[in-house]
């Protein structure tokens, strides 16, 4: 239920679309939350701002930890901030087994943005979701952009075969690597090396040159052996350093040149109907877990009953349960 603040759906809307950030943030609150009266709340909140076409950027942001993935969003958030944007920031953080919140704290990495009045930085627990992301994370960028955001960045949790989930969230992906990462440029996954749009060699000052050309060097190469993007874009490979603000203005244009592509070729609308249809498979494979979750508890008692009598083997039972259920 709203507290006091908000007291009907449609006023905690009418803030969110307001730019009203307190509004917005407790909005994500309830949709995190997995409390059946949130969850109907939330889903009146999402309805209430969809959208079906909005003119943004959605920009997924992965990699190994250590990259600096944090960092270079700090930069080129405050970057295009200069171009008149207006950003959100996900950031999806590995969850605390016993609190089951966030245990990296994404936001105090981006003291510049962090107080920028034009930027909402939002940490959220991945709660063990695979891919790196918060399974809410579809929502909170419709959220956003009814806000006002233009630009909304997702930050995953780190680099494997699962982040390619986030390519299902955003429009464009880019892929951090260490110029110092040696063998492991070599073992990037195919999967993955298909679904990005950048690659960024991240770190990349000067004292680390020779290093730089070798990782560049290399993942050229390993472009050769990935398909062609559906989008028509072809790969961009860069190097950045986030500390000597070097690359950063370049990347800027590049992701500018990529989205009048994509909305020339009308690969951005093809792209976001696509990701629509994923989203709803998804919502539905949600709600049977969450419907299923509570049958299950309240069938204990009657499960532990045909056990102890011993006439049913566990497939039985359970095949009989499902029965009734459908």
């Amino acid at each position: 239920m709203l507290k006091t603040q908000f007291q009907h759906p449609d006023e905690l809307v009418s803030k969110i679309k307001s730019g009203d950030r307190f509004a917005l943030a407790k909005a994500l609150t309830i949709l995190e939350s997995n409390l059946d009266r949130d969850r109907q709340l939330a889903e009146q909140i999402v309805e209430r701002c969809w959208e079906h076409s909005k003119e943004t950027w959605r920009i997924g942001i992965t990699g190994p930890p250590g990259v600096g993935k944090s960092t270079f969003i700090d930069k080129f958030g405050s970057f295009a901030l200069t171009k008149g944007h207006k950003i959100a920031v996900l950031t999806i953080d590995p969850s605390s087994l016993i609190s089951h919140g966030s245990i990296l704290g994404d936001k105090t990495r981006m003291e510049t943005l962090a107080k920028e009045p034009n930027v909402f930085i939002r940490p959220s627990p991945n709660q063990a979701v695979l891919g790196g992301l918060q399974k809410r994370t579809s929502e909170a960028i419709i959220l956003c952009e009814s806000a006002g955001y233009d630009l909304i960045i997702v930050e995953t949790v780190g680099v494997g075969q699962s982040e390619i989930e986030v390519r299902h969230l955003v429009d464009c992906l880019t892929l951090l690597q260490l110029p110092d990462s040696g063998d492991e440029l070599q073992g990037i996954k195919k999967g993955i090396m298909e679904n990005v749009d950048f690659i960024v060699v991240h770190k990349a000052e000067e004292s680390k040159a020779d290093l730089v050309k070798i990782s560049m060097d290399q993942l050229k190469n390993s472009l050769h052996l990935a398909r062609a993007n559906k989008s028509g874009w072809d790969t961009n490979i860069s190097d950045i350093s986030s500390l000597k603000n070097k690359g950063i203005a370049k990347y800027y244009d590049d992701i500018n040149n990529f989205f009048s592509l994509i909305k020339n070729n009308d690969y951005i609308n093809h792209n976001r109907k696509n990701q629509l249809f994923l989203h709803v498979h998804s919502h539905l494979k949600d709600l049977q877990s969450h419907y299923f979750g509570k049958l299950n508890a309240q069938h204990d008692d009657l499960i532990k009953s045909e056990l102890s009598l011993g006439e049913k083997s566990p497939l039985k039972i359970a095949a009989d349960l499902f029965k009734k259920t459908i």
